[in-house]
């Protein structure tokens, strides 16, 4: 790449940030949100402490020894020692939310970019993911378990960023991917498929690859030992702990069962929006309603063997997700699909070249018109 492209691609991608930063702001949720288990936990870290104080609100604690821990994982908190430092506990999450998210579509951008594609289809795709999808509402709310959805997704594509391309750089790769994972455990899954572009590179693949995989076993070593801090057992992860989860209609067989996989993958992959909408803010329904440019996978050929590895490293992924009890409940789309977007629009822009561009801008468009619409809906009922 030439220095006036890098130039180009870095004030495109600034651009991006900036009308992300300034969209999200506008349609973001403006009430206090009280679900900010992360920033209280922030401040319990810098006080050397790893349990919080419990309130009303906060409906997934485990009590153990008299103390109460949060369940989720802590990269999400980890993200946010820096600012409740400055700030105090008074900064307000859904701010860092919009932040993460909007940083996100620029990464995208210049994630791909290295494919490479043109510029239009790139800014096409960075918007198609921050506002023609389930990751906008998801970047709206900044509540625990979507601010761990944008913390998990931004951490992703820095990793992503760092191995697409013809120079890579393994180490911070690996880092960022174990903090991908530190924010949503299913993203540990996603190291074969970056493994494979590092693979891909060079003939001498093998120091490279011990350097990405390094951090990766120290983060989750880490997060065994957190779990034994908190709970007393290596393995143990705290959700089949939380006072009624267990007894909840559909986790029938548990947290986790295969059992699950074929109701999930009919929610992510043919569910109709359900009369749920306004009795309980469930709008969930299939990803390709709510995100209409993964239609374009129909485009996929047999040959298109990066978009296959990216394909698979999406099914990898998914597979915690789709042996689980729970399906996200209230949310705009599947948010768990949002695990595994990144990779299914990286596939699609992999063969961007035998697409017209006006049916890619056409369907991230009506996927921004959907999201935009639900989202101001939502607003006005005062749902969700």
């Amino acid at each position: 790449m030439t220095l006036v492209g890098f130039f180009k691609n870095f004030w495109i991608a600034i651009s991006l940030f900036i009308f992300s930063t300034i969209g999200y702001f506008i349609f973001c949720e403006k009430a206090v949100i009280r679900e900010d288990y992360h920033v209280p936990l922030a401040e319990a870290f810098l006080n050397g402490r790893i349990d919080i104080e419990p309130r009303l609100e906060f409906q997934e604690l485990v009590e153990r020894g008299g103390k109460y821990y949060v369940v989720y994982p802590p990269g999400p908190t980890l993200t946010l020692i820096p600012a409740v430092a400055i700030f105090g506990v008074e900064f307000p999450q859904t701010v860092a939310s919009i932040i993460l998210a909007a940083g996100a579509v620029a990464l995208f951008f210049l994630g791909l970019k290295k494919i490479p594609i043109t510029n239009q289809a790139a800014i096409c795709l960075a918007l198609g993911l921050g506002f023609g999808s389930g990751f906008l509402f998801t970047a709206l709310k900044g509540t625990a378990w979507y601010y761990s959805h944008v913390c998990s997704i931004f951490f992703l594509l820095l990793t992503l960023y760092l191995l697409l391309g013809k120079k890579i750089y393994p180490l911070a790769a690996g880092i960022f991917l174990a903090w991908a994972g530190l924010c949503r455990l299913p993203l540990f899954l996603a190291a074969p498929v970056c493994g494979y572009f590092i693979y891909r590179q060079h003939k001498k693949w093998h120091l490279d690859l011990i350097k990405f995989v390094l951090p990766l076993l120290i983060g989750g070593l880490l997060y065994l030992g957190y779990n034994y801090l908190r709970f007393g057992s290596l393995f143990e992860t705290g959700y089949g702990l939380i006072p009624g989860e267990v007894d909840l209609p559909f986790n029938q067989y548990g947290i986790f069962n295969y059992r699950y996989i074929g109701r999930q993958l009919f929610i992510s992959w043919a569910a109709l929006p359900g009369i749920n909408f306004v009795s309980r803010g469930d709008l969930t329904m299939a990803q390709w309603i709510v995100a209409p440019v993964l239609l374009l996978l129909a485009y996929l050929r047999r040959t298109d063997k990066l978009a296959w590895v990216l394909i698979g490293g999406a099914g990898l992924v998914a597979l915690p997700s789709l042996m689980h009890g729970g399906y996200g409940m209230s949310q705009i789309g599947y948010r768990f699909g949002l695990d595994y977007l990144v990779f299914l629009l990286l596939a699609i822009a992999s063969i961007s070249s035998r697409i017209k561009l006006g049916y890619l801008q056409l369907s991230c468009l009506i996927g921004i018109i959907i999201n935009l619409g639900i989202v101001i809906v939502i607003s006005f009922m005062k749902i969700l």
